[in-house]
C-alpha cells in the first residue's frame, strides 16, 4: 500500500512570490520596493492577526534578499562583504518563555 505524503494546506498552498500573495498588495509592493531601490532595513517586524500571511511573506522577503545578493547566498552580484545581511527568523509564539528571550538575545 503506498501511502501520500501529507503537506499542511498552508504549506501547500503557500505563495512563493510577491505577485501570488492575495490582499497585502500594499506590503507586497513597499517590500519590492525596498529590494528595488536597494533601501534595505536592520530589522523587519510583521505583526497582526493569525492567517494574514506574516511568514509567508517573510519567507518571501528573505528569498528576494537572497536572489538579489543582498543577503548571505553567495551571489556574485554582492559589492562587498558589507552589504552582506544576516537573515533571522524568530518566531514569537514558539519563543515565549523568558529562557527564550535570553537564548535569543545571547545569540
Amino acid at each position: 500500500m503506498s501511502q501520500k505524503q501529507y503537506i499542511v494546506t498552508a504549506r501547500k498552498w503557500r505563495p512563493l512570490d510577491f505577485l501570488q500573495v492575495v490582499g497585502q498588495s500594499h506590503i507586497t509592493k513597499t517590500l519590492s520596493g525596498a529590494i528595488k531601490s536597494g533601501r534595505i532595513h536592520h530589522a523587519y517586524l510583521f505583526t497582526g492577526p493569525r492567517g494574514v500571511g506574516k511568514t509567508t511573506t517573510a519567507r518571501i522577503y528573505a528569498r528576494e534578499l537572497i536572489k538579489y545578493g543582498m543577503a548571505g547566498a553567495g551571489s556574485s552580484k554582492r559589492s562587498s562583504d558589507a552589504d552582506l545581511l544576516e537573515i533571522i527568523e524568530i518566531d514569537g509564539a514558539s519563543n515565549n518563555s523568558v529562557d527564550d528571550i535570553r537564548l535569543l538575545r545571547e545569540n
